[in-house]
């Protein structure tokens, strides 16, 4: 019973003396990092490694014509359409004198079925009354390439049917589901992403630039937009609203699939062209 009672005052004493020793190594590591130089600790952002584009809410307006425009202090924008042999015979004359400054013409397309490229029925028209309007010009193509070689031979093949023109504007690479049973249903994002630059580096090599198209799932979801930024521009769709919501970086925006306007007796899409001043 003596040494038990003789024992315990040490045992508080050094209990005491730990926890002090502990409270004091805290308190140290503590007062170090509070006044350590903030350069020398190292913080950690998250960085979207998708370019952001620079265009404010405010500048979106529509004209009094009800077409869209874009306009800031850094940045104006033009209204253009892309057509097809689906909206039949267009007179580029009228089409301009409602504002149109620019049409994106279809050239081809491969058949998502079976595979075979086509040139677009009312191609080599449509070139023709878009020049002689004097509206600026650019074509794109509706791809269903599977690989990287059916993508280098749609190029060609674009390459062959644009090369007697002088274009304006960037051509278009436009991929998208059209069926279930679609040629590309199958692929997959990183397959989807590579078609695609290899289309556009094709171009590159005869010296074209390149849009890639599709709606803002498109870009942001079935393909990889990060692979692609540094070597294209980008041609958003989306519609419903008068000012986009696809915040990353993109020069064009189709804005409406239903346009109306004299000299096309279909709807027709309606573009939005925002490039610096």
């Amino acid at each position: 019973m003596r040494r038990r009672k003789l024992r315990k005052p040490i045992a508080k004493v050094l209990h005491i003396v730990f926890v002090f020793f502990v409270l004091s190594v805290m308190y140290g590591l503590l007062t170090s990092f509070l006044h350590k130089d903030r350069s020398e600790v190292e913080i950690v952002e998250y960085v979207d490694p998708v370019y952001k584009h620079p265009y404010q809410a405010v500048g979106f307006q529509n004209q009094a014509n009800g077409l869209a425009m874009y306009e800031d202090a850094v940045y104006t924008s033009s209204i253009g359409i892309d057509v097809s042999e689906h909206q039949g015979s267009i007179d580029c004359s009228t089409l301009k004198q409602q504002g149109v400054s620019f049409v994106m013409v279809r050239c081809g397309y491969r058949g998502y079925s079976e595979g075979i490229l086509h040139r677009d029925g009312q191609f080599l028209a449509n070139m023709d009354k878009v020049k002689q309007a004097n509206l600026r010009r650019g074509v794109y193509f509706f791809s269903q390439a599977v690989s990287v070689e059916e993508a280098i031979e749609e190029a060609n093949y674009v390459i062959s049917l644009v090369s007697p023109y002088d274009l304006d504007l960037p051509i278009g690479y436009d991929m998208e589901y059209v069926t279930d049973h679609d040629r590309i249903a199958n692929l997959t994002r990183e397959e989807k992403t590579a078609i695609a630059l290899a289309f556009v580096k094709q171009l590159r090599e005869y010296g074209y630039k390149s849009y890639v198209y599709g709606s803002s799932w498109w870009l942001e979801d079935v393909i990889a937009m990060e692979d692609l930024q540094d070597d294209v521009k980008f041609w958003v769709a989306e519609y419903g609203g008068s000012v986009p919501g696809f915040v990353h970086d993109f020069e064009m925006w189709q804005y409406s699939e239903q346009g109306r306007l004299n000299g096309i007796s279909t709807p027709v899409d309606m573009n939005l062209l925002i490039k610096r001043k």
